[in-house]
């Protein structure tokens, strides 16, 4: 077990290609400045990578990430940008937990690749959220933007969602750009 519940680092975390082979456990952990996991994957298929109620400082960058179990990235506060861009999501039938989320500025979550549903529900992006090219890899998969708040503009370009896709009660003060 990886345990950093809890944990506090006064500026930045990195975890730039680390390689977790079983649990791990991020919550209610607290970043200063920045934390990158670029390129990190949580092998254990068995158990959760836990992020629940995580508070970054600024960046919280989890580009390529692969995770092979669940995840709960729920409740977390980002204080500038949260990146997902080319993440890969390999727990079949288990949702990825966003759930109520905020971040200061913008959510990048495209090109990703994911064989689950993804629960943004009750999210809160101070600025844009972008969802392009999100490939969802089986049939019952979908999108929750269920009572989300977008401070500017949802961005959900050539997504393959053939689960479905839920936006309702959102609140987008900008545009909604789904093409």
């Amino acid at each position: 077990t990886a345990n950093f519940n809890g944990l506090r680092v006064g500026e930045r975390a990195v975890f730039t290609d680390a390689v977790f082979t079983a649990t791990v456990d991020f919550g209610a952990a607290s970043i200063g400045t920045d934390l990158n996991m670029i390129g990190a994957r949580f092998a254990n298929t068995g158990s959760q990578a836990n992020f629940n109620s995580l508070r970054v400082g600024s960046v919280a960058l989890f580009d390529k990430a692969v995770f092979a179990g669940p995840v709960d990235l729920g409740f977390m506060m980002i204080g500038n940008q949260l990146s997902l861009d080319d993440a890969e999501f390999a727990a079949a039938g288990e949702s990825i937990s966003l759930n109520s989320i905020e971040v200061a500025s913008s959510v990048f979550f495209q090109r990703a690749v994911v064989t689950a549903s993804i629960d943004l529900g009750y999210a809160s992006v101070g600025r844009n959220l972008y969802l392009n090219d999100t490939r969802f890899t089986t049939p019952d998969s979908d999108l929750s933007l269920s009572g989300a708040r977008i401070g500017d503009s949802l961005f959900v370009r050539r997504i393959d969602a053939s689960g479905g896709v839920d936006i309702s009660f959102a609140n987008i003060t900008g545009n909604l750009e789904a093409t």
